[in-house]
Order: C-alpha cells, then sequence, then structure tokens
C-alpha cells in the first residue's frame, strides 16, 4: 500500500566506500535508485485490500482502488477511495508529494457522511490510516530528500541504509532500510519512534516484477507498540492508463 508508494539505476554497490562523504553519497544515491524504481510506470492503477488484525487477532478488511500519477513536473499524486466494507464506501485520501526537498507533503480526506474535503494537518498526517497500523503519511511516502542516509552495512544481495527524517516534526527518529541490490527493493524496513525505540516493522512477503518494475505485492506492517498488525495487498495492476485530470482534489468526491 502509496506502503504502498514505499521507496526505488544500476550501482556498483562493491565499490562503494563506507567511510566519511563517501558512504554518504553512497547511500543517497541507493535510496535515489530505489525512489526512481518504484517511478519506472508514471501512472499505476491498482485495487489495494488491508487486514487489520489487533493484539488478540480480531481481524478487519478493507478494500480500496487507488490511482498514482507522476505528473511533468516530478510530482507524485495519488487518490485512494474505499469501497468495501459500506460503513466507509466512498470516503477517499488524495496525496501530493512534491519534488523539491524542503516542501511537506499535501494530503486531503474526504468523508462522504460529512460531504467535505479536508486538509490534513501535521499531527492528522501522523495518524493512523483508516485504522491500520500504517499512518496516513506512510501511504503518502517518502522522497528521498526528506531524509539524511547513512550506508550501515552492504553485501552482493543486501545493503542496509540509516534514514533520519530532516524535519523535527516527523514521527519517526529514524529509519532503517534493507535493500535488496538486485531489484531496488526493501525487503524490511524498521521505524523508530521519537525516542529511538523500534515502533513498526514493515516486510515485504510478496516482490514482483510487473511490465520491468519490481514493486511489493504484498506487505506485513507490525506494530511493535500495541502489537497489532496490518496486511496490505496489491492486486490488479494496469499501468500507463491513467488520464491526469483523474487526479486532483475534485476528484475525491466522485464515487
Amino acid at each position: 500500500m502509496n506502503t504502498q508508494r514505499l521507496f526505488f539505476a544500476p550501482l556498483l554497490l562493491a565499490t562503494l566506500s563506507f567511510s566519511g562523504a563517501a558512504a554518504a553519497d553512497g547511500a543517497a544515491a541507493l535510496m535515489q535508485a530505489v525512489y526512481e524504481q518504484g517511478r519506472i510506470h508514471k501512472s499505476q492503477r491498482m485495487d489495494m485490500e488491508i487486514v487489520v488484525k489487533d493484539d488478540k487477532d480480531r481481524e478487519r478488511t478493507r478494500h480500496f482502488k487507488m490511482l498514482y500519477l507522476v505528473t511533468e513536473d516530478g510530482e507524485t499524486r495519488s487518490l485512494l477511495r474505499f469501497y468495501k466494507p459500506a460503513d466507509i464506501k466512498g470516503t477517499g485520501l488524495f496525496n501530493i508529494v512534491y519534488d523539491e526537498g524542503g516542501k511537506a507533503n499535501d494530503q486531503w480526506i474526504y468523508f462522504p457522511a460529512f460531504r467535505r474535503v479536508n486538509k490534513l494537518s501535521t499531527e492528522e498526517k501522523h495518524q493512523s490510516f483508516m485504522g491500520s497500523d500504517f499512518t496516513n503519511a506512510d501511504i503518502a511516502g517518502r522522497k528521498p530528500q526528506d531524509d539524511k542516509h547513512t550506508m550501515l552495512r552492504a553485501d552482493d544481495k543486501v545493503s542496509v541504509v540509516s534514514s533520519v527524517p530532516h524535519d523535527p516534526e516527523d514521527l519517526y527518529s529514524r529509519i532503517e532500510s534493507e535493500i535488496l541490490n538486485q531489484y531496488k527493493v526493501p525487503q524490511k524496513v524498521n521505524f523508530y519512534d521519537r525516542d529511538g525505540k523500534l515502533l513498526k516493522t514493515l516486510t515485504a512477503k510478496k516482490i514482483a516484477n510487473k511490465s520491468g518494475m519490481y514493486t511489493i505485492t504484498e506487505a506485513l506492517m507490525e506494530n511493535h507498540s500495541t502489537g497489532g498488525s496490518t496486511v496490505m495487498t496489491k492486486e490488479d495492476i494496469d499501468f500507463d492508463a491513467i488520464d491526469p485530470s483523474q487526479l486532483a482534489i475534485s476528484q475525491l468526491r466522485n464515487r
């Protein structure tokens, strides 16, 4: 799940130096490659399912459709609309991730019962996405410029990068990503809270090659604070078939 817009040009990792500026440059280049790998197709349409489980193994299942677009000026836009179950049908979330560094992402939410589109505050971005273990900000995704990256270790198969957010109001103090070098996709991501304690772990359960782009089609987010978890599954993925006019705030009200 943007989770979904989670992370992604070939790198000779074996030649990287893991000290000083070289290590920082190598880590930043790798995270940029991860980001760009996930943007090979400039538009995507998919069906998504989230299964939320609490610490007593009680489950809730939600379904939504997602449209994703990289605009000509480099913005990433996504529109999510729930269609099941009936009590949340029509609820929508619209996200803009700006290409320029230092500019905060914007998010708007629509609840059919109130017939209003509300822009999310910083605090609301850090709240749960529809009762799941993903936050609204997790769904929008991050860009490499949001963080300072450091290479912790690397071998032929996996590189581990620590990313510290530039924004002092970010929910996370550090994000540690295990990147599969061959695919430029994270196989595991650990999120640490503001006190430096492990808060959540995202694990890629299934990775698929879709029309030349590697994408996570099933991901597990475990919440170490609550004992709950969320499985997000991506299905029926179509590429390069979206009219840009569909990715606008005004579309939140259309059902």
